[in-house]
């Protein structure tokens, strides 16, 4: 029996450091910083997506995603109605994700 545990701690010993190591080079996405933004900075192409296909839609708030200083995307705050959308952008104002406006 004492063998059977000296050689479980052993093992835990040397397989634990492995595994820490494993995990901090695994890449966490970072984060997208939210920085509000006035609806003459959003970008064109998804201006044109909102009149196109949310038509009667109020902008509400609209932000940049910012990484490192880089602009990843855009979400813009619609409403329509009763009812309130967030519509995700990329970098270049081309739709993430769609909505059917109820």
């Amino acid at each position: 029996m004492r063998k059977f545990i000296l050689s479980l701690s052993l093992s835990v010993l040397f397989v634990a450091p492995t595994s820490f190591a494993l995990a901090a080079e695994i890449q966490v996405p970072q984060e997208a910083e939210k920085i509000e933004i006035t609806h003459k900075q959003i970008p064109e192409e998804a201006k044109m997506d909102i009149i196109e296909n949310y038509n009667g839609a109020e902008i509400l708030k609209a932000y940049k995603e910012v990484i490192d200083g880089e602009i990843v995307g855009y979400q813009v705050q619609i409403k329509k109605g009763p009812k309130i959308w967030d519509v995700i952008y990329d970098k270049d104002g081309n739709p993430k994700n769609k909505l059917q406006p109820e």
